[in-house]
């Protein structure tokens, strides 16, 4: 268990309060991460009116106390002062439109975007640099997270509207268009054997959750969700329904969801033995008619690791599964799927138990070792790796664990990965 200090910073415009407060993590586990446009975090709020003197530890910047060894003075006579976090960001002087405002180091101060950031390596805004996440604390409480993509810094709102159980959640899907995280839930509380399913749409900012049962999907008895996946080319939600016949026989249909309308189109069904886990998918292609499952052919017994390959776009699914899926030397087997072109993306571990790495790997009829991780490990308690990949797919990132000598001191880290060149950046996520 670990105490973590939160200070939730926010700027001037969004919000003029500041909160402080301890809470404990214990085996905090991240449902979903994505990337999008958001909030970059400004300025720590440590006191309001430091005319008199500051307290130990901290000292005065015009009508604000800032933390003596952590942050730096930012002055504002006009719109008040505010206190820079000064390992990681920088002060911008109010000028224009801005107060002034704390930027990330790694870029400067500038009159565009939302933020008044700037990169100069890409002559952009720093408006796309937030991490959205759900995170199941270990009090159980669901929470949405923002974090700083620079620093690791991190605002906390609640989402009261969804019931986690006070279990970890599956993985949501992601819209960045919308910056929405997506769910499809069968209710099993019902008393009969027909299990209504949920869309649920949470909004990462606000913490707030709209839900509607769905029409259209057909009920057979005791119909579960195996997968689903936000598809960004086509706007649509691709997912399946499972259901066993009085035969014993194995259904999957498999469906298209408007996520504004909620409306739901019957796509395709599968329902020999071929694959007994064929309604279940890790990615889909560009078009959404051709899904993807990535593990074993028989999943009870670990047998026949490779790809299945699940084409939707008839009335009858047709599945293939390939074996020959290419491992670069020294490393061991994948543990997760992007799709990327006519290519896929894979995590993978070294084969080596000695090495504590994760490689991003390339391929598809070969495979290439695009970057590498060090001190890179999975969710150590009942969790997947959580990855994403922008629309655009230039930009791939991770969520993983850094290992301690202390194991209750391991790290929450963010790796990302630019597309094609391979070239890399991790941020620790903070508070310790």
């Amino acid at each position: 268990q670990i105490y973590r200090k939160i200070s939730m910073k926010m700027t001037r415009n969004n919000t003029p309060t500041m909160v402080m407060m301890m809470i404990m993590w214990s085996g905090l586990v991240m449902s979903t991460i994505a990337i999008s446009t958001g909030h970059i975090m400004n300025s720590n709020y440590v006191s309001s009116n430091c005319t008199e003197n500051c307290s130990n530890g901290y000292y005065c910047c015009d009508d604000i106390c800032c933390q003596t060894q952590e942050e730096a003075c930012c002055p504002d006579k006009q719109h008040g002062s505010i206190c820079c976090i000064a390992e990681t960001t920088q002060c911008c002087p109010s000028v224009g439109q801005w107060d002034s405002h704390c930027c990330p180091r790694w870029s400067v101060c500038c009159l565009g975007g939302r933020y008044g950031c700037c990169d100069p390596a890409t002559n952009k805004p720093v408006d796309d640099n937030d991490v959205f996440a759900l995170f199941v604390i270990s009090s159980g409480s669901f929470e949405a997270i923002t974090i700083d993509g620079s620093s690791g810094s991190r605002t906390n709102v609640p989402v009261p509207g969804y019931d986690d159980w006070d279990e970890i959640t599956r993985v949501f899907a992601y819209d960045e268009t919308r910056n929405l995280f997506y769910l499809l839930q069968a209710s099993f509380l019902q008393p009969s054997t027909d299990h209504n399913i949920t869309f649920y749409s949470i909004d990462p900012s606000s913490g707030s959750v709209s839900h509607r049962v769905l029409e259209g999907v057909v009920q057979q008895g005791q119909t579960d969700v195996p997968s689903f996946i936000y598809n960004t080319p086509t706007d649509e939600i691709i997912f399946s329904t499972l259901h066993t016949t009085s035969d014993n026989e194995t259904v999957y249909t498999f469906y298209a969801l408007n996520p504004t309308t909620a409306s739901v189109v019957q796509l395709s069904q599968y329902s020999n033995s071929t694959d007994t886990y064929v309604g279940w998918f890790t990615d889909v292609s560009a078009d959404g008619r051709t899904l993807y499952r990535l593990g074993y052919f028989d999943v009870y017994n670990s047998i026949g690791f490779g790809l299945g390959i699940t084409e939707i776009s008839q009335n009858q699914a047709k599945t293939t599964w390939r074996y020959d899926v290419p491992l670069p030397k020294d490393i061991g087997y994948y543990i997760s799927l992007q799709v990327y072109g006519d290519t896929f993306l894979s995590l993978a571990p070294s084969s080596s138990s000695s090495s504590s790495d994760l490689h991003l790997i390339q391929w598809n009829q070969t495979a290439t070792v695009v970057a590498k991780f060090e001190n890179a490990h999975n969710t150590p308690v009942f969790g997947p790796i959580v990855e994403w990949m922008n629309a655009a797919q230039t930009s791939y990132s991770a969520l993983i664990v850094k290992d301690d000598i202390v194991g209750d001191l391991d790290r929450w880290a963010i790796v990302f990965v630019e597309l094609p060149s391979g070239k890399t950046r991790e941020v620790l996520l903070t508070p310790d």
